[in-house]
Parts: structure tokens; C-alpha cells; sequence
């Protein structure tokens, strides 16, 4: 809808969804690996700053181009966000019997 909304295709901009889900499969599985060399809670907060910088920049996206590189790396981050919170989250806990 976003994009419709400023001007762009509709057949092109059906397919943003499919862009964002095809990055996120490569994201999971790169942002894991480097999750396991660097530490999730690291890569997580590398993963939220992205995509946070990321949702400033949509507001000055205009071109089809653009939104497809926008939606390609937000999918690759965006991925890190929620397949690397599980991991940080059992990192807080003292004892492991806590979690679950």
C-alpha cells in the first residue's frame, strides 16, 4: 500500500511482501552464523539499529528501485530481529530451569 500510495506500480509493488520474505530466509540463516562467532545479543542490536535506520529512510523512497533495495535489506535484518530474540533472551535467565 505504501508504495501504491506514492506512485508506484501496483503489479511491481504486489511482489514487495515476496522481496522481504526472500531476504529474510537468507538473514535467518547468516545472522544465526554470525550470532553463534559474535554473540546473539550483539548481532541483535547491530539487527534492530539497521532496521530502525532503515524505517527512517522509507520516508524518502520514491523510486521502484529503491523500494526493492529497501526491501531486500530490510528483510535481511528484520530477520535477525526476530530469529535472534529467543537466543538473548535465554541469555538473561540464571538458572536454565526458568525458561519455558
Amino acid at each position: 500500500l505504501y508504495a501504491i500510495l506514492h506512485g508506484l506500480d501496483p503489479n511491481t509493488s504486489f511482489y514487495t511482501i515476496t522481496f522481504i520474505n526472500a531476504a529474510s530466509t537468507f538473514g535467518r540463516v547468516l545472522l544465526g552464523w554470525a550470532g553463534d562467532r559474535l554473540g546473539p545479543a550483539n548481532v541483535y542490536l547491530f539487527s534492530c539499529v539497521v532496521t530502525s535506520a532503515l524505517l527512517f529512510a522509507l520516508f524518502g523512497i520514491t523510486q521502484i528501485g529503491s523500494v526493492v533495495a529497501f526491501c531486500v535489506i530490510y528483510g535481511f535484518f528484520t530477520s535477525g530481529v526476530i530469529s535472534l530474540l529467543p537466543l538473548v533472551l535465554a541469555a538473561t535467565v540464571s538458572n536454565p530451569a526458568e525458561i519455558g
